[in-house]
């Protein structure tokens, strides 16, 4: 149905941790928050809707300079009702995220872990190598014999596009 790629899947959000300020709160002691590389389809193919704002647009420079899109726990954390439009500050003063939506909260982690604040980044659709993980969301119905087809279809491809690299799923 569709394809995405991501640093981090729902399951395996391992990502990177920033420190950010929020714009208009600078005296505040900076957040902390999980950094994850996504593409403009990844919100897509896992459906995770959002409550405020918009998707990265495929292809934007701007978005993929100081987009952001947080989750539900980021916004709380932030303490306001309206995101979109603000700006999470990098505490050095050097350079900032600007959010253009706000997701439902999901399960990134183990359905056992609280949902902590996440900051989605656009990086464009043809840096590969900033995505190690590529999604890919089947035709519902898709049988387990299907389903093993499939992976055998695409483990065939990523041999041929990565012969040195193994194809795990």
């Amino acid at each position: 149905v569709s394809v995405s790629r991501a640093g981090g899947v729902p399951g395996n959000y391992s990502g990177s941790f920033s420190l950010f300020v929020a714009e208009g709160n600078k005296a505040a002691d900076p957040f902390d928050w999980r950094v994850v590389r996504v593409d403009a389809q990844y919100f897509d193919v896992f459906k995770i809707p959002f409550i405020e704002g918009r998707n990265f647009i495929k292809g934007s420079e701007t978005d993929r300079q100081t987009g952001a899109i947080i989750n539900e726990a980021a916004l709380r954390a932030m303490g306001l009702k309206s995101v979109v439009g603000k700006k999470l500050l990098f505490p050095d003063g050097d350079g900032f995220l600007e959010i253009v939506g706000v997701t439902q909260d999901f399960n990134y982690g183990s359905v056992a872990q609280a949902i902590e604040p996440v900051v989605h980044v656009y990086r464009g659709e043809e840096a590969y190598t900033n995505y190690p993980y590529i999604c890919i969301q089947l035709k519902p119905g898709t049988g387990p014999d299907s389903y093993r087809y499939v992976a055998n279809e695409i483990g065939a491809a990523w041999k041929k596009l990565s012969p040195d690299r193994a194809f795990a799923y």
